[in-house]
């Protein structure tokens, strides 16, 4: 509802999709490309102290990363990197792409937005997508190795003749954001070669989640390769958000290194 936007603001990126319950009028606009901007939504709500709420602006505008940043987590002044992208005399800069549709049918814009991202960047779409059982929005990061063979053992019994054959473990296993090759071993003692046998003896596909480029404060390439890490103009690691809120500070691994570089060759090797 237009009275819950926070501050008086509903901000998104890349795509927006706005209802009236009354009217069953929907509009809908969208980023199809995202080659240098990110596409930022901002619906600016007025809200009276009497009387309903109304929209006063919709704006969508190419723009960079740091807003989207900076509503999740502080960032250091020193190390908020604005956007600048300078031009030429008498050159361009495009704007992205952006797909606006308006009508009664919302879940049509929907399915014309996917339908657009598929044949303008040539999608890879397999014919039958993965389906299964994922451990996040369950146990978000305290899943243990306990309640995944309690999930797979179900899952194996009940789904899998219905193509329900992934079991898909998120964050929670790892030691920390940036080390995913070292098991939490509170929660999963046994470790993750073990468990994951027992998964696939079940007739299961494995999965494991994995943030590659995220390097939090506990992980061992920030204990002992700093110099791995996007840094800022005084050579300090720029921080862009925290594992939980203000705890465990995130990094970010700088790929053009080649330490980082054989460091992740590692890590999917053996993972």
């Amino acid at each position: 509802g237009l009275d819950q936007a926070p501050k008086g603001v509903y901000f998104g990126v890349r795509d927006g999709l706005i209802y009236n319950l009354h009217t069953q009028q929907s509009l809908f606009l969208a980023a199809i490309t995202a080659d240098k901007f990110m596409t930022a939504l901002h619906l600016k709500v007025h809200q009276p102290g009497m009387g309903a709420s109304t929209i006063s602006s919709l704006t969508v505008d190419s723009t960079g990363t740091t807003e989207g940043a900076l509503a999740r987590d502080d960032i250091a002044p020193g190390q908020q990197i604005q956007l600048s992208l300078p031009v030429a005399p008498g050159k361009a800069l495009s704007s992205e792409r952006v797909m606006f549709e308006a009508g009664t049918h919302y879940h049509a814009q929907l399915e014309d937005y996917g339908a657009a991202v598929r044949i303008l960047h040539h999608a890879r779409v397999d014919s039958k997508p993965p389906m299964g059982w994922w451990s996040w929005t369950a146990f978000y990061g305290g899943i243990t190795q306990g309640e995944v063979m309690t999930n797979a053992r179900w899952l194996a019994r009940h789904l899998k003749r219905l193509g329900f054959n992934f079991c898909h473990i998120d964050e929670g296993y790892d030691y920390a954001r940036g080390e995913y090759i070292t098991a939490n071993a509170t929660q999963f003692p046994d470790g993750m070669r073990n468990l994951g046998y027992k998964i696939t003896n079940l007739g299961l596909h494995l999965a494991v989640w994995t943030a590659p480029f995220e390097v939090s404060q506990r992980a061992w390439v920030y204990q002992h390769h700093k110099d791995w890490l996007v840094h800022d103009a005084k050579g300090r690691p720029i921080r862009i958000a925290y594992v939980h809120a203000h705890v465990d500070p995130i990094y970010v691994l700088d790929t053009t290194n080649p330490g980082a570089q054989q460091y992740l060759r590692k890590t999917y090797r053996i993972l």
